[in-house]
Order: structure tokens, then C-alpha cells, then sequence
């Protein structure tokens, strides 16, 4: 089917966000003009509406609608604010065709009937069995909260200290740190113009200090502090970004002795499915599956997500992920050519469960959480019950940065070592190389050359701009969350921050402290 933008959490769709870097949503160039003799009934629609999915015989919030004559004289959703994990906010949504109680919006994809007591909308989605719902709000405090979202547009931007709060961060300003306010400016004013389309927040931390947070709708207009206030404690999806928690909880399984080697034979973790094994398989090290170069037969990113023949959508339909990997036949030799396969960060994610005994969401909890202070997270399974360890985490853009900082501090946070720090000096060199970067354990490595010299990086990176990029040279890390499916989201973050975060570090700024880095 043709994507199109869903408010809604669903399995099926939401296991294809994880790792597409494909276009998922395509909006319908739709525009219908409302009924002149219907005039009289648009009271029955203006107002504040609660949007559920329908689910057997529960509902779930997937988001807020504002409905509303726009300057034309039509019906319109004026503000949709996601309650979902992608934390989009859209304005001036298509016109919506009224007429007899009945209304059709996305050029007819969605149709429905308003009930006779005008507080209730069942509406259907050309695409998907669910039903939806939507409840007319009468809650004054919701009602507020839409409004100041929606009068947030255009606002001045306004470069501030983040705010302090107990979640663990000194809060500092950019130049405290070594970095040029103008150009992160000019950064923020480029955000707020569209041009890096529809960023949902960007954090800086340097020099261990929290010195940037902000956060965007509706491709950059929305932005005021309010907005900051709402969405700094709001789940982000992490997409791929997941993998290298996941590498990080591999880690603190090695050092406990839970997982003997990365050199052990993966199959030996898998033993009733011993029937698929061959003598090349047999070779598969759990390294191999940490650096993505197995061997296995995958196809995950020469055709669309959406692709019946994709086999990240192959493997989310299946009735068991382990099995549909491991049936694959090998198309050459493990550790012998990278080969992008989130299969296989599945796979760490069961031999973690199987090595200590509990789900990889209860072990990150215990082991790595909870040192971080961080309490409000979400992990998807599988019907299953599998824990989606290629894709399924989301986090605030704050506790991302935490995770970032771990790393950057060789495995310690607050003073206590939580990662060894070899774990993380191996994770984040180049084990297996690819066309222009290279690849460590679930982590990605890339080189920017700012005032003559070299700023290498490594970073975790997730389906529509997700990512955590680190540069141990500068004692720094970004952040950003977004929600850009189209084929080039990749390419324009890196522009954002070679162009103007890499360029706002004052030169020899941070030579003294690198050097204490390293040598810590």
C-alpha cells in the first residue's frame, strides 16, 4: 500500500518506522471544500477532539485534533498533536469534507459519521481494519494546552540556559563551554525556517554540561519555552538508535560473565533450531552479529520498508523473528562483508534474555537505567513477546544524552563505572569497514574536517533523524530527534552539524580537558 501519516501506534506500521530510511508517510494533495449548505452544522465539528485507535475492545490515545473554519470559510484541522512516541505536531492539516453527519478527510481516506450526540466521531481508515475514534474535549486544561501549542508558531526564537531540573544536568550556557552562540543561532533560525524540515528537538552537551535544548513541531514553526516545557519529559522514539543500547547492555553482560566470549558460535545460544545449521553457519561468532557481517541472506535497505519483500517486513510478519533469521541462507562469509541487517540485533536481544535470564527491557532497566537515572523509557515487543532490541526504545532527548555521555566517559556517569571502559573503546572503533564510514559494534564512525583538521565521531543513528553523535576530540555530543522519512534525513543532520555546531566550537577551546579525557 501507499504510506500515509498515521497518528496512532500500531505494531505492524510502528515495527517499519524503526528501520526504514525510506519515505513511510506521503501526505495526500487533497483539499475539499466543505458544503456551503452544510454552514449551519459546522458547529457540530469545531472544537477539541481525542483520537483513539480501536483494538479489539480497547482504545488507545493516538492524538489530539483542533477543528476549525479556516480563512476560506472551511473546515479545517487547524493543530493535530501526536501522543505518540513520534512527538509530531501538525498544523493546517487537509480540509474536511461535511456534509448529512458525514465527513471524509485525506482525499477520502479517512471517512466516518459523526453520532447524534455530536460528541462522538467512529471513523474508518481505508487501510487498516481498526476503527477510529474521536471524543469531543471538554477538559479546560487540555483545551489550554492546544491553544498556547498552536500560538507557538512563529515566535521569536530566543537562545537561552536550559533549564535545571533533578534528572542529573548541569545546565550551562554555550559560551561557558567553548561554543559560539551566533552560529547556533543561525543553526536554530534554520530549524524554525524548514530547511532541516521537521526536527523534533536538538540537545548539545559539552564539557560534561548541558548547554543546548530545544524543542520543535510542525517542521521547525513551533517553538516557544512553553513548547520546550512540554516536550522536554515527552518519549522519543529511538528507532535504530536502540541498537547501540542494546550493544551497551552486551557489554555489561560480558563483564559480568553472563556472556563468556563475543567469540562463542551464536547458534550454540539457539540450540532447537540446530536444524537449520550448516557447517557455515556454525562460524557465526556473536561478533558477527554485533558488526552486522554474519553472512546470512538479508535485503533490508534496497527496497522500501513498506515492501512485502523487505525483510525487515518479512520478519514482522512472522510468527518467530529468531527462526526467520536463522533460516536465511548464508550469502557469504561471516565477518566477511558488512551487510545492514536489524535481524541480527534482534537476535543479541534473545541471547542477552537467554544469558541472563530476563528480558533485555528488565536487564537495561536494572543494570544501566537505573544507574542513569532514568526512570520513564518505553520498549516495544513483538507479538511475540520478543523485546524489539533492533528498533523498539524510546527515551527523552535528555536521558539520550545521558547515554551519550556514558560513552564519552569511557563507561562511567557520576563517577561510577557502568560499561567498561574497553567495551566501549572496542564498540566505537572501526571493526568491519564500509564504502565511506565504518561500523563498530552498533555504533557508525564519521570524520569532519573543520578549520583544516579532522573531528572524527562515532554515533548512533535511527529511522528519520534520530541520532547521538559523540566527538571525544571536542568533549561533545548532539542529540536530535526528528521525524524525516524522505531518502535524505541522513545528510541534511550532518550538514546541521558540520555547518553550524562543528563550526560554534571555538578552536583549541577544549585541548586542555581532552587531554584529561584521555587520560582518565
Amino acid at each position: 500500500m501507499e504510506p500515509k501519516k498515521l497518528n496512532c501506534v500500531i505494531t505492524s506500521i510502528a515495527f517499519l518506522m524503526i528501520f526504514s530510511i525510506d519515505t513511510l508517510y506521503a501526505k495526500p494533495a487533497f483539499h475539499c471544500q466543505v458544503n456551503t449548505n452544510e454552514k449551519d452544522s459546522y458547529r457540530d465539528l469545531i472544537g477539541y477532539w481525542q483520537e483513539y485507535i480501536v483494538t479489539g475492545g480497547t482504545k488507545e490515545k493516538t492524538s489530539i485534533r483542533k477543528i476549525a473554519i479556516n480563512s476560506e470559510g472551511n473546515l479545517t484541522q487547524s493543530i493535530t498533536y501526536e501522543m505518540a512516541t513520534q512527538c509530531r505536531i501538525w498544523l493546517n492539516d487537509d480540509d474536511i469534507f461535511f456534509e448529512d453527519g458525514r465527513l471524509e478527510f485525506w482525499g477520502g481516506e479517512f471517512s466516518g459519521k459523526i453520532r447524534d450526540d455530536k460528541n462522538t466521531v467512529v471513523l474508518r481508515y481505508k487501510q487498516m481494519p481498526n476503527r477510529f475514534l474521536l471524543e469531543r474535549i471538554r477538559d479546560e486544561k487540555t483545551i489550554e494546552l492546544i491553544d498556547r501549542i498552536e500560538a507557538s508558531q512563529g515566535r521569536e526564537y530566543v537562545c537561552h540556559v536550559p533549564e535545571k531540573t533533578d534528572d542529573g544536568w548541569d545546565c550551562v550556557s554555550l559560551e561557558d563551554v567553548g561554543i559560539e552562540k551566533g552560529t547556533i543561532i543561525a543553526g536554530v533560525q534554520q530549524i524554525k525556517a524548514g530547511k532541516y524540515k521537521d526536527i523534533h528537538s536538538l540537545v548539545i552537551v559539552r564539557n560534561g554540561k548541558l548547554a543546548l535544548e530545544e524543542y520543535f513541531g510542525a517542521e521547525g514553526i513551533i517553538w516557544s519555552p512553553f513548547v520546550n516545557q512540554v516536550f522536554r519529559d515527552r518519549l522519543q522514539m529511538l528507532a535504530s538508535v536502540t541498537k547501540s543500547v542494546n550493544s551497551a547492555l552486551i557489554g555489561i553482560a560480558l563483564e559480568k560473565g553472563m556472556i563468556p566470549s563475543i567469540h562463542d558460535q551464536a547458534f550454540e545460544l539457539f540450540p532447537e533450531y540446530t536444524s537449520l545449521l550448516d557447517d557455515e553457519k556454525k562460524n557465526i561468532l556473536i561478533e558477527h552479529l554485533l558488526t552486522m557481517s554474519a553472512g546470512l541472506e538479508w535485503n533490508e535497505l534496497d527496497v522500501p520498508y513498506s515492501n512485502p519483500q523487505n525483510d525487515v517486513n518479512r520478519m514482522g510478519r512472522s510468527p518467530d523473528w529468531i527462526r526467520y533469521c536463522l533460516e536465511k541462507p548464508m550469502a557469504s562469509k561471516p565477518g566477511e562483508k558488512f551487510n545492514y541487517h536489524s535481524g541480527l540485533s534482534v537476535m543479541l536481544g534473545e541471547i542477552l534474555k537467554r544469558s541472563s535470564g530476563i528480558q533485555a527491557d528488565q536487564f537495561a532497566e536494572k543494570n544501566l537505567f537505573s544507574h542513569l537515572g532514568i526512570s520513564e523509557y518505553k520498549w516495544s515487543r513483538s507479538h511475540g513477546g520478543l523485546v524489539q532490541t533492533g528498533g523498539g526504545l524510546a527515551l527523552r532527548a535528555r536521558d539520550m544524552a545521558k547515554f551519550g555521555q556514558l560513552y564519552l566517559n569511557n563507561g562511567q556517569w557520576q563517577g561510577q563505572q557502568i560499561v567498561s571502559k574497553e567495551w566501549v573503546s572496542m564498540s566505537t572503533q572501526i571493526q568491519i569497514k564500509k564504502i565511506v564510514s565504518g561500523y563498530g559494534y552498533q555504533w557508525w564512525m564519521r570524520s569532519f574536517k573543520v578549520h583544516g583538521e579532522n573531528i572524527d565521531s562515532y554515533y548512533a543513528i535511527g529511522n528519520g533523524g534520530q541520532f547521538i553523535m559523540v566527538f571525544p576530540s571536542l568533549d561533545m555530543l548532539v542529540v536530535a530527534t526528528a521525524q524525516n522519512y524522505d531518502y535524505g534525513w541522513p545528510v541534511r543532520f550532518y550538514n546541521l552539524v558540520y555547518k553550524y555546531i562543528l563550526q560554534a566550537v571555538k578552536p583549541d577551546s577544549n585541548k586542555e580537558t581532552e587531554s584529561i579525557r584521555r587520560n582518565t
